[in-house]
């Protein structure tokens, strides 16, 4: 479970912004439903403030992690310091796994790692990996074996470790591979991209493939089953050869033959088919999904039974989380001021904060959030 992530010097926060999952004792029951932290964190803002640069910075870090010994060795570093800043970017992220906490440091410039740190808290706090630039500067003697890789300058100590199959990271490399995220360099990937993946997906798991269907039923009014055509094509590249394509129907009625495909499908029938998977293959790792305009193309009362499968512990056993942003303002009233940060920008720096972190008692816990915030008293409006 993540319990903070943060950044500095990263696109348009300068000074950088932290972002936590931590309910306290103020926090109502019917929120934190006894637990202290939270499966879900909204994100809004005006547009160009940063929203999706929030979650980009969890979703880059967790990339970074996991995956980056994939990099060609002279590849850069795919992120973005503020403006012609000489300085690095420095990001954490801070999780239990198995009962333990980490605290995961990096800090990243001039397309090279800096440094890397690695804490583990079990009855306390201790360092157990700090790297400088390309060496390893201090293990803890269980993690002595991991001072025979050799590092390079833009992989990770986690990814280089996971790729030499040495052990000791692997519930840390476990955490970073179970973050799904629809937020790349360069921002935003639309969900419509990836759908003949997510076809393919949908016809190998049936089990999947029936969350999928049952929930578009629930709220489709025509929808009445989805199935997967298997097909056989050439490949244009080589004709010798053939590749398998993956169609999805959806059935409006009582026989196949009302079917139709997804290109005359519905926008919003079509965003679920694609978001839903991720929503599954959350819920059933217990991982992080991190989900840029949520609510695209979707009606806004179906945004509230998107976020009850993580804030409800039968639906959730497994404690998923998700990060996401939107920009409809009644999901303020469900999320209240413990689950929702607003983003600004100022002078071409942006900045954010937790609405249980503004002073006075313009938000209160008997009260809606979404006037105020229209009202423009908490911040987060654009500017019309």
């Amino acid at each position: 479970m993540l319990r903070e992530f943060g950044f500095k010097n990263y696109y348009g926060f300068r000074e950088g912004i932290s972002v936590s999952f931590a309910l306290d004792a103020n926090c109502p029951a019917h929120i934190s439903n006894g637990d202290p932290f939270s499966t879900i964190m909204g994100v809004k803002g005006a547009n160009a403030s940063g929203k999706t640069t929030v979650l980009r910075g969890i979703s880059f870090l967790s990339a970074f992690a996991a995956r980056s010994f994939s990099y060609d060795p002279d590849d850069p570093i795919p992120l973005v310091v503020h403006f012609d800043s000489s300085d690095p970017c420095e990001l954490y992220a801070e999780f239990d796994v198995n009962g333990v906490t980490y605290l995961y440091e990096a800090s990243l410039g001039g397309n090279q790692v800096v440094s890397e740190t690695l804490y583990r808290t079990k009855a306390k706090k201790v360092k157990i990996i700090e790297r400088q630039g390309n060496r390893l500067v201090h293990t803890i003697g269980e993690f002595d074996a991991l001072k025979v890789m050799v590092l390079r300058p833009n992989a990770s100590v986690i990814s280089t470790t996971k790729q030499y199959g040495l052990p000791g990271l692997e519930d840390v490399h476990s955490f970073f591979v179970k973050v799904v995220s629809n937020v790349g360099f360069t921002g935003h990937v639309y969900d419509g991209s990836n759908s003949p993946a997510v076809a393919a997906e949908l016809h190998h798991d049936a089990e999947k493939r029936e969350f999928v269907a049952k929930f578009i039923k629930s709220i489709d009014v025509g929808v009445t089953e989805i199935s997967i055509h298997e097909s056989v094509e050439r490949d244009p590249a080589d004709p010798s050869k053939e590749k398998k394509k993956y169609t999805p129907f959806f059935q409006h009625g009582e026989t196949y033959l009302q079917s139709i495909t997804w290109h005359t499908e519905s926008n919003g029938t079509r965003a679920l088919f694609n978001r839903l998977p991720k929503i599954k293959r959350a819920l059933d790792t217990g991982g992080l999904l991190v989900a840029d305009e949520f609510d695209l193309h979707l009606h806004p009362m179906i945004l509230p039974k998107l976020l009850n499968m993580f804030t409800d512990q039968d639906s959730n056993p497994n404690g998923a989380q998700l990060i996401f942003t939107t920009h409809d303002d009644d999901v303020l009233d469900y999320l209240g001021k413990y689950r929702c940060y607003l983003i600004n920008k100022r002078d071409n720096e942006s900045f954010g904060y937790r609405l249980d972190e503004l002073p006075g008692d313009v938000l209160r816990n008997d009260r809606a959030v979404a006037p105020a915030y229209r009202s423009g008293k908490i911040g987060g409006l654009p500017r019309v």
